[in-house]
């Protein structure tokens, strides 16, 4: 059947013979007959170049490559995936620049192209003391981590654009994906939809992205980006692969590669160590004292002296505690490495290099307790005449966060500046998108927030009830689409730092959402926390007045830890999490 179908291609549909050519190599690739792989991968190539197929040719230079390394010719393999690399950014760049579009290029370039390019470069780095191959693949690996956000948050989501633009791009996602992973020879269809794309996009004034090359070892260069590190940062750059880890260490004035364990005991690690700051477990301790020792004991003195630490991540480390991690422990006195440094997650290097955005005023808007339920004796008291009928409405019933309304008013005391507080009726999203619009400096959401398990990075942002009992909620997709530039967004729901954790584009979520609309710092939470009266946000609102979000949030938590109250337990102030770029 195989020797038949291939007549028939070879007969009928020659621009098809690189698919055949590339899927043999790849078989024999698997079958360790590493010879016949690179022969067939050879005229796979070969072939591409006379007919052009409609898959791209990174693909056939990154197996080429995986071959070479097979082989345990290193020197070859990382040529071969430099080049591929390069072929694969420019290949991005003509994607068009939906956000869940580029998340999905995003992914299928990190865990083919650029795992392999960052694999083999540090590999190189640290066998053969090669720090040209170590900045190779730090520039690689924050280079893809950090595109998905860049290249979103460079777009103007603004309203107007027709529905029929974003069924559309579903078509195109679709179909890139069916070619992706099928490798079929037929892109018809692809060009099609772009056509449609191209017109509406040209009706609509919609931009899309220059497609200007990018230059690794220039515009991402080491020394750039050192720039613009302050004397004070420590940045970390973890890679997690499955035989060996590595962390990227750099200080305005040094650079650094080591070498960590295997993802899966990072993993399980990590896990166990978040779970039990969560429920409370005493071997929390222990555990932080584990995990710190895995992520951080290579440091040298002076990378730990720094003491605001700004981490690139992916995988279990973006849902981990690390303000909770243990330096030191004798007996029952521990010391907690937010204690000695600030932390902060960022999506990559280069989001650094980004200019600092300010807020286009000094506002702080808070919303908090909403009617969430038709329960609720505020309803009723606030309800025109009319409303009763509506009252059997099929929307979710949410209980009351009885507690937000004061944590609102202790923030916004603690901020000092003019505050608009919108609780119980006033908390809609229409009152909340209308105040959006005068860009506060912070915006703090004491609010519900609904996260479907089976899709994490998709998340609901829960309102007040409408005049109709209905519920009103702000999805992903509508908060990447806000404008918020240089606001501090705190999120003081439940579980609003985590999301799908996908390769390339990390953490994928309510918080990833805000930084697209603008935000300057996203404050989120890991777990639910209790609901009480805001003194970690009251020490938090008080400090950011004067210092950054996340030296601020360390000496809130700090204050917590020594506050002798219930509230110094890892499991309450340890949930915290600053994310954010450009200071």
């Amino acid at each position: 059947h195989f020797t038949e179908a291939f007549r028939i291609r070879t007969l009928f549909d020659r621009a098809g013979l690189p698919f055949s050519w590339e899927r043999i190599g790849a078989l024999r690739l698997t079958q360790g007959r590493l010879k016949e792989a690179a022969q067939f991968t050879a005229m796979a190539i070969q072939a591409a170049d006379r007919l052009a197929p409609s898959f791209p040719k990174f693909q056939l230079i990154h197996q080429r490559g995986e071959i070479e390394r097979a082989r345990g010719e290193t020197d070859a393999a990382l040529k071969d995936f430099e080049e591929a690399a390069d072929l694969a950014s420019s290949w991005r760049r003509e994607t068009l620049p939906a956000i869940e579009t580029l998340t999905a290029t995003n992914v299928e370039l990190e865990n083919g192209v650029f795992t392999s390019l960052v694999e083999t470069a540090a590999y190189k780095a640290v066998a053969r003391m090669d720090r040209s191959s170590a900045i190779r693949a730090f520039e690689a690996l924050e280079q893809n981590r950090a595109a998905s956000l860049r290249e979103a948050a460079g777009r103007n989501f603004q309203n107007g654009i027709p529905v029929q633009y974003w069924d559309l791009l579903g078509e195109l996602r679709a179909e890139q994906a069916r070619l992706l992973h099928t490798k079929q020879a037929g892109d018809a269809a692809l060009d099609r939809v772009r056509a449609k794309l191209t017109e509406m996009e040209s009706e609509i004034g919609l931009r899309t992205f220059p497609k200007k090359e990018e230059n690794f070892r220039s515009q991402n260069s080491l020394i750039h980006f050192q720039q613009v590190l302050s004397n004070s940062e420590l940045f970390l750059s973890f890679y997690l692969g499955e035989q060996e880890s590595y962390v990227w260490a750099v200080t305005k004035d040094t650079f650094s590669l080591y070498r960590l364990g295997r993802a899966e005991e990072i993993r399980a690690a990590t896990n166990r160590f978040r779970d039990a700051v969560r429920s409370g477990d005493p071997a929390a301790a222990q555990f932080g004292e584990v995990v710190y020792r895995q992520l951080f004991a290579g440091l040298s003195a002076g990378e730990v002296s720094r003491p605001d630490w700004v981490i690139s991540a992916g995988d279990a480390l973006l849902e981990a505690p690390l303000a909770a991690l243990v330096t030191q422990r004798k007996g029952s006195g521990l010391k907690y490495l937010v204690e000695q440094h600030s932390l902060r997650l960022v999506p990559g290097a280069m989001s650094l290099a980004e200019p600092a955005k300010e807020a286009g005023s000094k506002q702080w808007l808070g919303v908090g307790d909403p009617v969430y339920n038709q329960a609720d004796t505020r309803l009723r008291r606030h309800a025109s005449g009319s409303f009763s009928w509506f009252a059997r409405a099929s929307s979710p019933q949410l209980n009351r966060l009885v507690g937000s309304a004061e944590e609102l008013r202790t923030g916004a005391q603690s901020w000092g500046a003019p505050a608009t507080i919108l609780e119980g009726s006033e908390a809609t999203r229409e009152r909340f998108q209308s105040e959006i619009a005068r860009h506060p400096a912070v915006i703090h959401l004491a609010t519900h927030v609904l996260v479907s398990p089976q899709r994490r990075d998709q998340a609901l942002i829960a309102f007040g009830l409408d005049r109709k009992g209905e519920g009103q909620f702000l999805t992903t997709a509508d908060v990447a689409m806000l404008s918020v530039p240089g606001a501090v967004v705190t999120m003081a729901g439940c579980e609003t730092g985590t999301g799908e954790i996908r390769a390339g584009a990390g953490l994928v979520g309510l918080t990833r959402a805000w930084q697209i609309a603008g935000a300057r710092a996203v404050i989120a939470t890991l777990w639910p926390v209790p609901d009480s009266r805001g003194e970690l946000f009251s020490s938090f609102y008080h400090h950011l007045r004067e210092m950054p979000a996340a030296q601020a949030m360390r000496l809130a938590q700090v204050e917590m830890i020594r506050s002798g109250t219930w509230r110094a337990s890892a499991q309450y102030w340890g949930a915290y999490q600053v994310n954010g770029g450009a200071q």
